[in-house]
Parts: structure tokens; C-alpha cells; sequence
């Protein structure tokens, strides 16, 4: 079937709502896919670039290292920018929540659907879409189609088929939110995640003067702290712990 044929009969079974509500039900369905093939079909679509997830393996550098590239040394004004990022993750995923509890089960949603289609707002959308199909009008098809989305929307909520990808986007979201308050690079945030746990979880194996030497995996291989780096952390470490295990 064709655009214009698609829509032609997709608008006609919106019509047909109140006469048939059960065979509607079904129906509705097709004018959704049809809308969002629309909008979709209208513009490439994006998405917030994701930081470096954390790298896995040996340690990240060693006290004669930092400074270099994207291994920043873990003084206390880095790492003041590093709570600051993880805070600002904090609270954008807090924003998630309340954007899930959004999300209806798909039968409410399809209920919702039902109605807004029979309604008189939902009759005059169907009604701009069948016109845009008889005059064979692409650009028109589209914005109706997108009109279509966001009513539904305001009405009913995301559509639950979508929960996946808004927590997708949203966690995308949170970590450049992170990014952007600690002005980091996505390498340089991972690193120092990577290194600020084992110095934490370490505790008094932390302690004395000079550079701090902690086993990593493997043999012979160690995380490696200068003194400014271990001196900072140890005044934050349990502050840090409970940021990073409330972003986990």
C-alpha cells in the first residue's frame, strides 16, 4: 500500500471509531505506525552522544602518568568538579521517574487512544490527514501526522512500546548533563571513576606518606596514586562511594 493510500485508510477507520468500537481498536494501531512513519520518514533522527563507558583491564595510569591526555591527576579542585558531575547525573535521572510514571500499561494506553480518536479534536486531525492523502500532499501528510503524535501525547502519555528507548535517553542525557557540570572530556570522566574506586574501597591500605601503590589485575600490575591525589581523596571518599553507588 502506498502513502496516499495508507493514509486515505487510515483516517477512515478514525471515522469509524464510534460505529465499531471493537474492530477500531485494532485499527488504531495502524493510524499510529502510519503517523510515526510519517514524522520518522520527515527527519534523520539524533541522539545525545553517550560518554566512553568506564575501560575495562589494567589500571589507567600510574602517578607519573597523570596529567597526560585524558588522565587528569585527582586533586581537590578536580575532584570538586567530579562530585559536581556526579550530582548533576543524580539529578537528571531523578527526571526519569517521573517521565516513566507517564508511561501507561498498553491497555490503558490503548483505551486513551480509543477515546482521542472519537473525540472531536481527534476526528479533525483524522479529518487533515484524509484531505492531505485526496490531494496527494507529502509536506501535509507529515505535519499532520506530527500533529497527530503530539496530541496524542498530551493525551496519553509516551507510548508504552517506547519505554525502552526513553530510558535509553534518558541515562544518554544524565551522563551529558555529568559531563557538562564537571566540563569534562567523556574519556576523563570514565578514568577517573575508574581510578577514585579502587583508592576508596581500598581504605587503609591508602594510608602513609609518598605515592600510593594498590594491586590491580594481574601480575605485577598496580594502581598507582601521586600524594596530592591520595590526600584529596581521602577526605572524599565516602562522599564519592555514595554518589557513585547512587548512580549504579
Amino acid at each position: 500500500m502506498n502513502l496516499t493510500s495508507t493514509y486515505r485508510a487510515a483516517a477512515a477507520c478514525a471515522l469509524l471509531t464510534v460505529a465499531a468500537a471493537a474492530p477500531a481498536h485494532a485499527q488504531l494501531g495502524g493510524l499510529r505506525r502510519a503517523a510515526q512513519r510519517a514524522v520518522s520518514g520527515a527527519a534523520a533522527s539524533s541522539s545525545p552522544v553517550s560518554p566512553a563507558s568506564s575501560p575495562a583491564g589494567q589500571p589507567a595510569s600510574a602517578a607519573s602518568r597523570v596529567n597526560t591526555g585524558d588522565v587528569l591527576e585527582m586533586t581537590a579542585p578536580v575532584l570538586d568538579r567530579f562530585q559536581r558531575a556526579l550530582a548533576a547525573e543524580s539529578a537528571d535521572r531523578g527526571q526519569l521517574a517521573q517521565r516513566l510514571a507517564a508511561v501507561k500499561t498498553p491497555e490503558a494506553y490503548s483505551q486513551c487512544n480509543l477515546q482521542w480518536y472519537t473525540s472531536a479534536p481527534g476526528q479533525a486531525v483524522s479529518r487533515k490527514v484524509t484531505d492531505a492523502a485526496e490531494r496527494s500532499d507529502q509536506a501535509a501528510m507529515t505535519a499532520a501526522a506530527e500533529e497527530m503524535k503530539a496530541a496524542l501525547e498530551r493525551a496519553c502519555g509516551p507510548d508504552p512500546s517506547e519505554r525502552g528507548r526513553i530510558q535509553s535517553d534518558a541515562q544518554a542525557h544524565a551522563a551529558q548533563a555529568g559531563l557538562a557540570a564537571g566540563e569534562f572530556s567523556p574519556r576523563q570522566y570514565a578514568v577517573i571513576k575508574e581510578r577514585a574506586v579502587p583508592f576508596c574501597r581500598a581504605a587503609g591500605q591508602a594510608a602513609g606518606e609518598g605515592d600510593v601503590r594498590l594491586p590491580g589485575r594481574g601480575t605485577n600490575v598496580y594502581w598507582v596514586y601521586t600524594p596530592a591525589e591520595a590526600a584529596a581523596l581521602r577526605e572524599r571518599c565516602g562522599a564519592l562511594m555514595r554518589a557513585l553507588a547512587d548512580k549504579s
